[in-house]
């Protein structure tokens, strides 16, 4: 409804990058704490932004991040209940290739594809944030 912008607060830059998502109520113009990974209880986050997607309503905010030195994940923001969630993708994919990685949201089954190219390497259940990979 626009009440609430979610911000990104970056905590430490360069090569290995922190940040937190906060919320800023527009109304009072309140800067509130940091909303929590709900699976992980991680406060603070790592990573590059690489691609973005959403629900067609504007409630669910999906982004994937690069990281060095590991795996990929992506970071799934509730926007109604402002609740976020991180999830590990287990992909073998070096730091350079991961910013050739894309998202593609289909939410009639509820998957959250991870892809390169015409491949999909992951899947994501968006209902259940299990990870699938293709066999």
């Amino acid at each position: 409804d626009g009440a609430t912008l979610y911000l990104t607060q970056h905590l430490r830059a360069g090569t290995n990058p922190l940040y937190r998502v906060r919320t800023l109520d527009v109304a009072t113009g309140r800067l509130h704490g940091a909303l929590v990974d709900r699976l992980e209880g991680e406060r603070d986050m790592g990573g590059d932004p690489v691609r973005r997607a959403s629900s067609a309503d504007g409630r669910w905010a999906y982004t994937l991040y690069a990281r060095r030195g590991h795996e990929p994940f992506v970071h799934a923001l509730d926007t109604a209940k402002r609740e976020a969630f991180c999830v590990d993708l287990p992909l073998d994919v070096r730091y350079v290739d991961q910013w050739a990685l894309r998202l593609k949201l289909d939410e009639r089954s509820r998957l959250l594809s991870v892809t390169r190219g015409r491949s999909t390497l992951a899947t994501v259940r968006t209902d259940s944030w299990k990870v699938e990979k293709p066999s």
